[in-house]
């Protein structure tokens, strides 16, 4: 807007210099008359036509001064509506981290839970509709979703604990990675829906790993060699290590 505001006031400018280099090409032109003599009729009808002309480019300047409100005005209301639409934000609890759940048999297969406590929070100005979360394992099919029952008022929160069972190959796959000292990539999506009815998303990557701790470690590996049934006391869960994977936040319209 500022660059629109500069190129209007300097072609302005610039017809303030162009119209009286023009009157004078007018008397240098017509050498039987000066300004001082009016009865010169030709002279005079010129100096009507420069007039005229400066008149034009008040009037296409007026005209662009007056696009150049409309847009500012557009701008301001766009801007305005964005600073309202709601901002949600899905993280992990003060105390909250991945965890492995017990073992379980769902007949004679192993299931095991990645669980998370997280806190959804609405820091936007405005109510967001339709809250969906849903979190996921990298390129596996694994993923669990669930859908807020109520609207989520600005400064509102709510606690929702997420579970992501794995069985068969999804397993496997994990826990290949967590004993060989490699991170797992969990996505956690937010979605919901403005007044307005635009769809946003906020999105972000944790990196999950198995800590250092011989506990964990043999729990793990009890699992992977299916002897967890006579050795996993009680309901013992194992704390995995995570972090926010660098650059992995979005924010925007949602695509889907």
């Amino acid at each position: 807007m500022a660059l629109v505001a500069f190129c209007i006031i300097l072609l302005w400018g610039m017809s303030l210099l162009f119209v009286p280099q023009l009157l004078k090409f007018i008397e240098w032109s017509i050498p039987s008359c000066t300004p001082r003599e009016i009865s010169c009729p030709d002279y005079v009808s010129r100096y009507g036509s420069v007039g005229e002309l400066f008149g034009a480019v008040n009037a296409l300047f007026s005209g662009l001064a007056l696009a150049s409100i409309a847009l500012t005005l557009w701008v301001d209301s766009k801007s305005r509506r964005e600073e309202k639409k709601p901002f949600l934000i899905a993280s992990k609890g003060s105390d909250g981290a991945w965890v492995i759940e017990r073992p379980k048999l769902d007949g004679s297969q192993v299931v095991v839970s990645l669980a998370l406590d997280m806190e959804v929070l609405n820091q936007g100005q405005e109510v967001a509709l339709n809250v969906c979360i849903s979190a996921s394992i990298e390129s596996l099919s694994v993923k669990w979703e669930y859908e807020l029952q109520v609207p989520l008022v600005p400064a509102q929160k709510s606690n929702e604990r997420m579970t992501l069972q794995l069985r068969g190959e999804d397993l496997t796959f994990v826990l290949d990675k967590l004993t060989n000292t490699q991170k797992v990539e969990i996505k956690v999506v937010t979605r919901y829906t403005s007044m307005d009815a635009v769809t946003w998303e906020t999105s972000v990557v944790y990196e999950v790993a198995l800590g250092a701790d011989p506990r964990d470690i043999n729990l793990v590996n009890l699992i992977r060699a299916n002897t967890w049934q006579d050795n996993w006391q009680g309901e013992a869960q194992v704390p995995l290590l995570m972090q926010i994977k660098r650059g992995s936040w979005f924010y925007g319209a949602s695509k889907h």
